[in-house]
């Protein structure tokens, strides 16, 4: 199905790319700790056929301590102008918090979606620039869980978020559900069994972001090295709920799974 995705027409599901700009991110082979590493992960990414391309410059796994905004603008800024240069049809993502960033970014590279794990909790402009600027927002549940009912908690977070951009003028939200943030295994395994259910909204695209986490390794004994081959058995799992972007720190088995899932719901049709 083709759906426009900021200025964008993807034929979805898409893979968007994870390009850490990080000393600690849990998963180490995703940090880049130069220029020419950021480059050479995104150009392979590209090559492997990512649609869009995640930059974090601030670590979110359990006990990260957070860069200031500042020293978070210190790790992109020299980042951000070559990668338009080197990459100018790609689409961005910025993984941040503050609307800071957002505003200073878009000074020096025009349009691209924000990624705000904090649903634009964590600094209240959040929303005001992302509608004044025209960005999409990619808001993600992280909030502890304070009933025993997590689908219908998540969900009605979404109907508070998909209500507050409406008011506010954003031209496009992306709901994600935030797996591993505040949310027990148990939980998080529930919310993936009952994607449907969560996401349950009209013309509203939805994230996926399992790769390589905790509720994966953790009940399997093994390393985040060692979960590529589960994760890519959740990836399909959520893409046979509807899911339109998956999230991910590898590209090429993120598109072969997509395209798998495309013949399995195709009878076979290539």
């Amino acid at each position: 199905m083709e759906r426009k995705i900021g200025s964008h027409i993807f034929d979805t599901p898409v893979v968007m790319g994870i390009v850490n700009m990080t000393p600690d991110s849990f998963y180490a082979p995703s940090r880049c700790q130069n220029l020419i590493e950021v480059f050479k992960r995104v150009e392979l990414m590209l090559k492997e056929g990512a649609g869009i391309i995640d930059l974090g410059a601030a670590s979110s796994r359990p006990g990260a301590l957070l860069p200031t905004a500042a020293e978070e603008w210190k790790r992109l800024v020299p980042l951000l102008p070559q990668l338009r240069t080197l990459f100018p049809d790609t689409l961005f993502s910025l993984d941040t918090l503050h609307a800071t960033i957002v505003e200073r970014a878009f000074d020096l590279i025009g349009p691209f979606f924000i990624n705000d794990i904090s649903a634009g909790a964590d600094d209240p402009r959040m929303f005001g620039v992302a509608a004044r600027l025209q960005l999409p927002l990619i808001a993600m549940h992280k909030r502890g869980i304070t009933s025993s009912d997590i689908v219908t908690e998540v969900r009605t977070f979404f109907a508070s978020i998909l209500r507050h951009a409406c008011e506010a003028g954003l031209p496009q939200i992306i709901l994600d559900p935030g797996f591993g943030f505040a949310k027990t295994t148990g939980q998080n395994y529930r919310l993936l069994t009952e994607l449907s259910a969560v996401f349950d909204f009209t013309n509203v695209l939805r994230i996926v972001g399992i790769s390589r986490k905790s509720m994966i390794y953790k009940p399997l004994r093994i390393t985040p090295e060692e979960a590529l081959s589960a994760t890519s058995a959740l990836h399909l799992f959520a893409l046979q709920q509807g899911i339109d972007i998956l999230r991910v720190h590898d590209v090429a088995p993120a598109v072969q799974v997509i395209r798998l899932h495309k013949l399995l719901t195709s009878n076979g049709a290539l």
